[in-house]
This record gives C-alpha cells, structure tokens and sequence, in this order.
C-alpha cells in the first residue's frame, strides 16, 4: 500500500492568514503597524519596517514606524518624487530591491482597487539575509495589509477636514462684526 505524503505547509500563506485576521480584531492603527512588523518579521529577514502612506495626491508622503501614536495628519509629508519609493509609488517600477555596503532595502507598493496608496519599505543591515529573492513575500504581505492601511489614510483624510472646518470658523470669528467701508459713501 502506497505511503500518503502530507502536502506541503506553505509557512509564508499561514503568516499572511495569521496578519489578515489579527487585522480584522483591530482599529488602533499603531498597533495594527506593529503587528505587522511583528508577524512580517516571521516573513522576512528585515531590521526595520517603514509605512510611507499617501494623505493627498501627489508627490509627497508621511513615513510611519510601527507603533506610531501620533495621527498621521500630525506627521509631516515627505517629497519622494526621483526617490525609489517614488518610483514605485508612480508605477514605474513593481518594487525595487537595492544594496549597499550598509544595508538592503526592498521597497513593494500597497496597492488598493489597481491604486497604489503606499509603500512597504523594508531594511536590514548588512551583512544582510534580505534578498531580491524576498521580492514575493514581501508583496504577499504588502497586499494583505493594504486595504487595513488605506482604512487608516483614509479616516486621517476624512478628519483632516473637521480640522479645516474648525480652523475656518476661527478665522471667521475673528473678524470684525460689521464689514469694514470702502471708503465710497452711502
């Protein structure tokens, strides 16, 4: 009687299962973030893990460590126009992986409906077990993640308005009650 082999267990599928369904227990966005370097760390060989989200359109961004407290609104925008993340926040490239003497970096985009709103940024000293090798893994992650952080982008986007609502009827109360004249005569 032929032996039945287990299949095998895909350890990296069980982690980014494992990531998605912690996710789903949590709002708070600094210990969502730091989850997911927690768990990403199972993944992937990396020393440091960066968010760079997009609040607005355009060419700027706002780097989140794991376990950030301050509201992203309070973070100051980055410009990234020429930079790799750039690049990869632009679609020029798919990601990028590069290497120094002093560190590896791998940098993979946080895609929502076709729209890339972020990027993962991952680093590690050298010497560095962080390969261009981890380009899949690292992606596989940067997709489970990425609808939990374009929730947070998006509630900060969302608040940022209350803000200039409130900045404006300051600005409003501080005027003079009555309009002052022209100098043209009633």
């Amino acid at each position: 009687m032929p032996v039945s082999v287990p299949p095998a267990r895909d350890e990296s599928a069980e982690a980014v299962f494992r990531i998605a369904s912690l996710l789903a227990t949590t709002s708070d966005p600094a210990a969502a973030t730091r989850l997911i370097a927690e768990e990403g760390a199972r993944l992937l060989p990396f020393d440091k893990l960066m968010f760079a989200l997009r609040l607005l359109e355009g060419e700027r961004v706002v780097l989140v460590q794991p376990g950030e407290r301050r509201a992203l609104l309070n973070l100051p925008l980055v410009p990234v126009n020429g930079t790799a993340v750039g690049r990869v926040l632009q679609g020029e490239v798919p990601h990028v992986f590069a290497q120094s003497s002093k560190e590896s970096r791998l940098i993979v985009p946080l895609r929502v409906q076709g729209s890339v709103r972020g990027a993962l940024v991952f680093s590690a000293a050298a010497p560095s077990a962080l390969t261009e090798s981890h380009v899949d893994s690292a992606q596989r992650l940067a997709d489970i993640v990425a609808a939990h952080l374009e929730l947070v982008r998006r509630s900060a986007a969302a608040n940022s308005h209350p803000a200039q609502l409130d900045t404006a009827r300051k600005a409003l109360r501080a005027l003079p009650a009555t309009p002052p004249r022209s100098g043209v005569r009633e």
